[in-house]
């Protein structure tokens, strides 16, 4: 078929002419293959979370809008842990998204941290960061807690300020002590970025107990390892109980507490600085107040039990709020 006498333009014509049929083929097939896709969610779980996951990264539905639309993250953390097979969801999903990858879309709608969180949810952890992992060989169990720095010992995987009053903290463990045996298990606080370890423990009455640390304060020591070690020195273990009445009297009957009044350097007992406190919160119980070349400072012990220093100008002592 000729679409002129002048053959360069003819040619010219025909080359015209494949394209528009390819484009228009092309544009065909994807819609057939959308359609496809659609017709398979109420049957096909994996389309069915293509087509939740599409409407998460693309709520308008219109693909030019796609870096305008925003990206719902919470549908998309609550798909992820119910996929099976990542990469038919992937499948799915290029039928109904014109060919578009989710992986592609998914990496430039999330940050890399929470890109490696959804693979790690979407593949139960195969692929992926381990802290969103249901376990990991990085977390073994039944092997030796031990500390490796001081390391506070809580009663929950969060990271909660040891000045807060009613904090999670149970012990402060000092380093170089035999905490418990890990039980595999472990929870990664996003908002802080650590990775709390659970381990258990008996308490001096006897009974079965659980806590967590901080991976980055802690090694796993296997029991032939330990026995190992202790050739040369024993290992404590640490106790951790919570506060009975005996080690929290001081708390128990002050009628006072330490507030603090201003952003303020804290000291340990031998006036060494260890650490900041933010303005307006409850430090612990006073002791006594000293005056020294230094100028005044009040002594108060925390909810754990230790005992602290703080400047009298940058605190005030207040009646106990029970």
């Amino acid at each position: 078929m000729k679409f002129s006498t002048n053959k360069n333009l003819d040619a010219l014509m025909k080359v015209g002419a494949s394209i528009a049929l390819f484009f228009i083929g092309k544009n065909v097939l994807a819609k057939q293959q959308k359609r496809s896709g659609e017709a398979d969610m109420d049957t096909n779980d994996a389309a069915g979370q293509a087509a939740s996951l599409k409407q998460a990264l693309n709520p308008s539905g219109y693909r030019w809008m796609k870096n305008f639309d925003g990206t719902d993250k919470e549908a998309i953390w609550r798909i992820a842990p119910q996929i099976a097979n990542l990469d038919d969801v992937n499948s799915h999903y290029k039928k109904i998204a014109e060919q578009d990858s989710l992986y592609d879309d998914l990496q430039s709608s999330l940050s890399p941290d929470e890109y490696q969180k959804f693979l790690s949810l979407g593949t139960k952890g195969k692929v992926g960061s381990y802290y969103f992992a249901p376990k990991s060989d990085k977390v073994p169990s039944n092997q030796w807690v031990i500390t490796t720095a001081e390391a506070n010992v809580r009663k929950t995987p969060k990271l909660e300020s040891k000045y807060s009053i009613g904090n999670n903290i149970a012990k402060l463990a000092p380093k170089g002590h035999k905490l418990g045996a890990s039980t595999g298990k472990f929870v990664y606080d996003e908002k802080n970025k650590v990775v709390f370890i659970e381990f258990w423990t008996f308490t001096k009455a006897g009974k079965k107990k659980t806590y967590y640390v901080a991976k980055s304060q802690i090694e796993f020591v296997t029991k032939e390892d330990l026995t190992k070690r202790e050739k040369q020195g024993k290992i404590p273990l640490q106790v951790i109980e919570g506060f009975g009445k005996a080690e929290n009297e001081l708390d128990n009957t002050s009628k006072e507490e330490v507030i603090s009044t201003d952003t303020a350097i804290v000291y340990d007992e031998k006036f060494n600085q260890i650490g900041l406190t933010p303005k307006d919160v409850v430090m612990g119980f006073p002791i006594m107040t000293l005056t020294t070349g230094k100028g005044a400072f009040i002594q108060f012990k925390t909810l754990q039990g230790l005992k602290r220093w703080i400047r009298e100008d940058a605190a005030r002592i207040q009646e106990r709020r029970f």
